[in-house]
């Protein structure tokens, strides 16, 4: 890629995707990992990729316990994309949803977001365990 191009939609400069989204049958959860910055058009790939697969699992008759995003690895949320995520939570789309990792800045907008959305059903965790067991306690 030359230098002073722009990465692909949804990709990092180095081509690498931005985030991943799966089920994890074992534990019933759909998982997702943030890698690197997140603006408006990431923001809504991440929920629509979520949703489609949450109608998917809801149509085979799947229960999920909810959603468990590893952030170690994500970068700062554009304004936008906070608004994004906080519309998702207000509106219902999102279920109970487990964040982890990450440092201080991603905990602090994460709660910034949880707060203004006003939802009960998303907590910021240090470890993946520590969410998990949250995740599962309902």
């Amino acid at each position: 890629m030359k230098e002073n191009q722009p990465p692909k939609e949804g990709k990092l400069p180095t081509g690498q995707e931005k985030f991943k989204i799966w089920w994890d049958e074992k534990e019933r959860i759909i998982r997702g990992e943030i890698i690197g910055d997140q603006n408006e058009e990431d923001a809504r790939k991440i929920l629509e990729k979520t949703v489609k697969l949450t109608t998917s699992l809801n149509k085979k008759g799947i229960k999920l316990i909810g959603s468990l995003h590893d952030m170690s690895k994500a970068g700062r949320a554009s304004s936008r994309a906070r608004r994004i995520y906080a519309d998702s939570f207000k509106n219902g789309i999102l279920a109970k949803t487990a964040l982890f990792g990450g440092g201080v800045v991603q905990k602090t907008i994460a709660n910034f977001i949880f707060s203004f959305s006003d939802t009960k059903n998303a907590k910021y965790f240090v470890t993946e365990e520590e969410a998990l067991r949250w995740l599962k306690n309902d």
